[in-house]
């Protein structure tokens, strides 16, 4: 196997605490910023701090890392159906969205970049947006909207 050069030229962030950019990861670790904060999402009845001895299903945390504006996506950038944009998965939604920003912060332009030997490296994990969905409706959007590949 030969070592070959790789060149990371763009990059996009998403955090907690409305941090948008690489700079602004900076300016949040530097300020100490704590981006945890109260759950306005949650419902009080949903949480229950005993719910393990009791074994029921539900949240027993008060406070976590929330994304603000995870409902803003516009899925014409990426072709994407109105009726399957409701279906795709917020975890999807943030990698379409992240990588066509670090292709931004790169500075190529996306018609240059077609048919080249150019990569896109990332990684996901659980299904919590399939398993929701599901729950509540299924239709011909929910394979395509959840599936842990594009």
């Amino acid at each position: 196997m030969q070592n070959e050069e790789i060149a990371i030229v763009g990059v996009s962030v998403r955090l907690p605490g409305n941090v948008e950019s690489p700079s602004g990861f900076m300016d949040m670790l530097k300020a100490e910023k704590d981006c945890i904060s109260q759950s306005q999402r949650w419902h009080s009845s949903w949480i229950d701090k005993d719910m393990i001895l009791k074994g029921e299903q539900k949240i027993y945390c008060e406070r976590a890392g929330f994304i603000d504006d995870i409902d803003g996506f516009d899925p014409s950038i990426f072709k994407i159906s109105k009726g399957e944009a409701p279906n795709v998965d917020p975890q999807q939604r943030m990698l379409l969205e992240g990588t066509w920003q670090a292709l931004q912060d790169s500075g190529y332009c996306v018609d240059k970049v077609k048919g080249t030997k150019t990569g896109v490296y990332v990684a996901l994990m659980n299904h919590d947006y399939q398993t929701i969905q599901t729950l509540n409706v299924v239709n011909e959007f929910t394979p395509t909207g959840s599936a842990p590949c594009m």
